[in-house]
Order: C-alpha cells, then sequence, then structure tokens
C-alpha cells in the first residue's frame, strides 16, 4: 500500500509539469548553451588576436633592437666623427671618434661644444684650445637653411693645430619638424700638411698647379 502511494506521488512530480514548458526550457537552455559556446568562441578569437599581435610586436621590438646596436656599431666603427646635436647645440648622439678626438669626454650628452670647450681649457689653458670656443657656431647656419653644408674648421685642439672638413644637415623627427643638426667630420690635418709641404718642396711648375688645385677643396675661412 505505501508503495502504491509513494509510486503515484513520483508520478505527480513528472506530471505536473506542462509538455510545453518543459519544451520552451530545453529550447532556452539549448540558447543559453549556443551562447556560451559562442562566447568562448569569440574569446578563444580575440586571444588569438592578442597572441598574434604580441608576438609580432616582439618580433617588431626585436628587430629595432638589432637594427639600433648595428647602427651604434656602425657609428662607433667608423674612423670619421659622427654626431647629433638638438636645435639648441647639445650632444644626443657622439660616436667614439670625436669623443676621443675633439671632445674629450666620455659622456658629452646634453653639453654644448661651449660647455666641453671650457672644460678643456680648464686643464690645457685658453691659448693651447681654441677649437668650440672662439670658432662660429655653423650649426646656426644649417639651421637657418635647413640644407647640407660643408665646412672646413679649424683650431688648436687640446694644444695641437687641427684641420676638420665638417658636412652637415638637418635632421627630423617623425612628424617633419626639424629636431636639430646631424653632422659628420673627418680630420684632415696631414693630409692638408702633405700637400702643403709638396708645394713648397717641388720643382715642377705643373706639379705644383695640381697641388695647389687640390688645396683649393680645403679652403680655411676666418670664423673667430
Amino acid at each position: 500500500m505505501m508503495l502504491s502511494k509513494f509510486i503515484d506521488k513520483i508520478k505527480g512530480w513528472f506530471f505536473s509539469y506542462d509538455p510545453l514548458d518543459i519544451k520552451k526550457e530545453i529550447s532556452a537552455m539549448n540558447a543559453r548553451t549556443a551562447q556560451f559556446q559562442g562566447d568562448i568562441y569569440h574569446s578563444m578569437k580575440r586571444f588569438e588576436e592578442f597572441t598574434k599581435a604580441f608576438v609580432e610586436f616582439e618580433e617588431k621590438t626585436e628587430r629595432h633592437m638589432f637594427l639600433t646596436q648595428v647602427n651604434k656599431a656602425l657609428y662607433h666603427a667608423v674612423p670619421d666623427m659622427f654626431w647629433v646635436k638638438d636645435k639648441e647645440g647639445k650632444y644626443i648622439i657622439a660616436n667614439k671618434a670625436i669623443r676621443d678626438k675633439l671632445l674629450f669626454d666620455d659622456n658629452p650628452v646634453g653639453k654644448d661644444d661651449r660647455q666641453l670647450a671650457m672644460a678643456i681649457i680648464e686643464k690645457v689653458g685658453a691659448s693651447n684650445h681654441t677649437f668650440g670656443a672662439t670658432c662660429g657656431n655653423s650649426d646656426l647656419e644649417v639651421l637657418k637653411c635647413e640644407l647640407p653644408m660643408k665646412f672646413n674648421e679649424d683650431g688648436l685642439v687640446n694644444g695641437e693645430y687641427m684641420m676638420f672638413q665638417v658636412h652637415k644637415n638637418v635632421v627630423r623627427c617623425t612628424k617633419g619638424e626639424i629636431a636639430g643638426v646631424v653632422g659628420i667630420g673627418r680630420d684632415i690635418t696631414y693630409e692638408v700638411g702633405m700637400i702643403t709641404k709638396a708645394i713648397e718642396t717641388t720643382s715642377c711648375e705643373n706639379t705644383r698647379e695640381i697641388l695647389q688645385e687640390m688645396m683649393s677643396h680645403y679652403k680655411f675661412e676666418d670664423r673667430t
């Protein structure tokens, strides 16, 4: 008797729901499942896109770092002097050649020529160092005309008379605005000295004319 009553009660639980309500509930569950699967798919898609973008960023960063290291190695390896200054004349980049040969400073970044020259003068005296302290500012000429220019500049450098041939041009930022001046300088003291000596000692007029023509490319103006 008790068993039959329990079975009747179970039947009541099952058949108390409207079949239509059960169908709607199943449809709603299927819709929620589909939405959940869709959310997972889109999340995975976004994750794949993020991963791809991150990998591309790492590759670009690695290439950029590699090219930066190559550039540093190149401009420190060349024997010619290479530098970049901002519009106020302060060094942004200075390679090993200009640091060792002209500036005598291992960290010239943020300093201008006059500051660096004054530091040298304090050690060797004003009579032994005139370059940078008295020569005119050719950077201003380049900034004014915004074109590549060539200069021959000379003076006493740490007690030694030196001559330099310098090429300068403006450097621009990514927006096209002028950010400063880039320069490449070559020590031509030895070459000019040898040509001068050859002109003085040669007895051949034709040779002298050729040497004088060569010397005309090293004309030094008074820039004091």
